[in-house]
């Protein structure tokens, strides 16, 4: 089944740090100042022109809207907050609304490449095809180029690709976790 999916893989920098204190081993804190200058330029320079972003990473979207008209070739990606009911419901969808627009406040863009579902669990729930629409019509709008999940093992991004049409898709790959290249 995932042999149907066209690979386009692309190194993206996270930009968590950016934002808050993050990491088991991070002894510095929040990246900022000159530092995260350095990081930028570095990122830019080798050829990284993806960002990785989250509502939940405290101020790291209003920190990379600082790179954004300096670097104007960046791609931006954001992700959905977390919805903990076990059901979907209209809050959750207001709540979805109201945090993809303060999201393009904060990064100061009228749009961005890609919307994430930042667990793909939610999209697993009853009642989630209220949400995978209205990415679908932001989508449709333009406010958004790739709409997907983030998703944390080959199984549950197998019983998403079941259900939805997804464009992108986050997951975790290094040199420890290779479960979803052993899977094929």
């Amino acid at each position: 089944m995932i042999d149907k999916i066209e690979s386009r893989a692309k190194l993206a920098l996270g930009t968590v740090q950016f934002g808050m204190n993050y990491g088991v081993s991070n002894q510095s804190g929040q990246v900022g100042g000159c530092q995260l200058d350095e990081v930028m330029a570095l990122a830019y320079d080798s050829g990284i022109k993806l960002f990785d972003t989250a509502p939940a990473y405290g101020d790291s979207e209003r920190s990379l809207s600082a790179y954004i008209p300096n670097y104007n070739d960046i791609q931006i990606v954001t992700k959905t907050p977390h919805f903990p009911r076990k059901r979907a419901n209209p809050k959750d969808l207001s709540e979805f609304k109201s945090t993809f627009e303060r999201s393009l406040t904060n990064l100061q863009v009228d749009r961005v490449h890609g919307l994430l579902v930042h667990r793909g669990t939610d999209l697993l729930k009853p009642g989630a095809h209220s949400l995978w629409a209205a990415m679908e019509l932001l989508k449709a709008i333009g406010k958004v180029s790739f709409i997907g999940a983030s998703v944390y093992c080959p199984e549950e991004l197998l019983k998403l690709l079941d259900i939805y049409s997804i464009d992108i898709v986050q997951l975790p790959l290094n040199i420890l976790d290779q479960r979803f290249l052993q899977c094929g």
